[in-house]
């Protein structure tokens, strides 16, 4: 009802200014001065049928699962820090990740890092580390501290920021021995645990 009145009260203005104008203005003025377009396109504006808003789809966690390099390569300390879950940064050759692009990288939430235990050389994921940051830096500007040697190189790698970790309720296992890695739905760790039967990323679309 409110419309109605506010349809009927604009198409009264507009009539009282044609009313207005012509007493001064010749009959064939009338017409080109006072174009009832202008209010005709205001209404059907206001009548128009909008289309739904398209909701966007819910961001995707992603988790990286990756094999840990062998431990003679690295620092005896950037290992500790993997066995007990406190690794501070991840780093991996961008050749190894080519597969996905910059912004699936760039949107990493978790990884999973499979490394060796004393006694087996199966690799398994025992923490599930959150990432603050990613970069890609040339390999000669990672520190020991980020990648546990230093290696003269301009190679491109992905540096990843760790924020702190979690002790997976079931580790996963079966990594391959070479070195191995895939993006996943960060969800599937939930009922899956084997690193064949976590479904790449790439795969779901």
């Amino acid at each position: 009802m409110n419309s109605s009145l506010a349809q009927k009260t604009a198409h009264l203005k507009w009539l009282k200014a044609i009313r207005a104008s012509s007493g001064a203005v010749p009959q064939e003025s009338q017409v080109r001065d006072c174009d009832c377009r202008i209010w005709l396109k205001q209404q059907a504006k206001k009548q128009a049928v909008h289309k739904p808003r398209v909701v966007e789809a819910k961001h995707v966690e992603l988790v990286l699962l990756a094999s840990a390099a062998p431990k003679a390569q690295r620092d005896s300390d950037y290992n500790r820090r993997f066995e007990q879950g406190s690794a501070g940064w991840y780093h991996i050759p961008a050749r190894s990740v080519q597969n996905y692009s910059d912004e699936q990288l760039r949107d990493v939430a978790y990884l999973a890092i499979g490394t060796t235990q004393a006694g087996t050389a199966e690799r398994s994921a025992h923490h599930l580390y959150a990432v603050s940051s990613v970069q890609n830096l040339p390999r000669h500007m990672l520190t020991v501290e980020q990648s546990g040697s230093l290696v003269a190189s301009a190679e491109p790698y992905w540096l990843f920021e760790l924020s702190h970790s979690v002790v997976l309720a079931q580790a996963i296992t079966h990594y391959p021995q070479t070195f191995s890695a895939k993006l996943a739905v960060a969800g599937q760790l939930l009922s899956h645990h084997n690193f064949a039967d976590i479904i790449d990323v790439n795969a779901l679309v």
